[in-house]
């Protein structure tokens, strides 16, 4: 049994992968364009990336608050 009835994520790192961003091959190249400020490519898929949702940070407590909400379990009492 959980310690506080629900799940919760203890560390972590990176943001998910922004929708339609082409399979593992084009999340590659999504990284490495997107680290590099100077690359031709930047602005383009910065403001892309933007209008898909994505955020460059992951943030545990809004994870935890989520999983808080859709996933707390309850007691169920069992008849013996």
């Amino acid at each position: 049994m959980y310690e506080f009835g629900y799940p919760i994520c203890i560390e972590g790192e990176g943001a998910c992968p922004p929708e339609d961003v082409g399979g593992i091959g084009g999340y590659e190249e999504f990284l490495e364009v997107i680290n590099d400020p100077n690359h031709e490519d930047y602005e383009g898929f910065l403001t892309w990336a933007k209008e898909q949702g994505y955020k460059e940070s992951w943030d545990i407590k809004w994870t935890n608050t989520l999983m808080k909400q859709c996933l707390k379990l309850k007691k169920i009492k069992v008849d013996k």
